[in-house]
């Protein structure tokens, strides 16, 4: 006997969802978007759509709001940046690491970081909208670089689903495939972690000698 009726909690919000109809993935997306503009983990909402709309069909809403909260994150920067400049938080060396270093690196390195962990989704939304950055640009590659996490954490979350609330189990080749996407997606992370670490270190390095000169 469970202790917790999480697929009976889940079953309910599924029912909730299906009587709004088509405007239930609606609720979704505006509910998702105000949860990462309150700075909750982008993880959450994704997860989510993941779990309510399975896979491919989470992918959509979860995608939505991440371009959302991107978006206004970056809209924030451009009108908040001097009053939230001084914030300690703004002042890491990975920050200022990170301004140096998209003289040389550009869109490229936002892609990167978007694909590692190095920097909280929301602040760092905050953090570009204070960089010499074009919109579209800037929107297409975070788009761009969180595409692998989005597709993983979708998936894995209709799979996690499929298994607590159907009666049907999922198939080995199912839980293969996932399993193989989450090495790589960890494979890949590690690695573009420290590419991205060395860039940042270099930039370092280019304005210690700089200094030194």
């Amino acid at each position: 006997m469970n202790l917790v009726p999480f697929n009976q909690w889940l079953e309910a919000f599924q029912e909730l969802l299906n009587d709004i109809s088509s405007n239930g993935r609606l609720l979704f997306i505006c509910i998702g978007i105000l949860a990462v503009l309150l700075f909750v983990p982008v993880s959450v909402p994704v997860t989510v759509a993941g779990i309510f709309f399975g896979f491919p069909g989470g992918l959509v809403p979860a995608a939505l709001v991440l371009a959302a909260g991107a978006a206004g994150g970056f809209a924030g920067g451009r009108l908040l940046w001097p009053k939230i400049k001084y914030f300690s938080l703004f002042k890491r060396p990975v920050f200022q690491a990170v301004r140096r270093t998209f003289e040389h690196e550009g869109y490229l390195l936002l892609a990167l970081l978007r694909m590692t962990p190095i920097m909280h989704f929301m602040t760092s939304n905050l953090f570009f909208g204070s960089l010499k950055l074009r919109f579209w640009p800037y929107l297409f590659s975070s788009l761009i670089g969180m595409v692998p996490g989005t597709l993983l954490m979708v998936y894995g979350a209709s799979v996690a689903s499929s298994t607590l609330t159907s009666e049907e189990t999922v198939s080995l080749w199912e839980w293969i495939l996932f399993a193989a996407g989450l090495l790589l997606f960890v494979g890949i992370s590690w690695r573009l972690t420290r590419k991205t670490r060395k860039i940042l270190q270099d930039s370092e390095g280019d304005k210690s000698t700089h200094k030194a000169r």
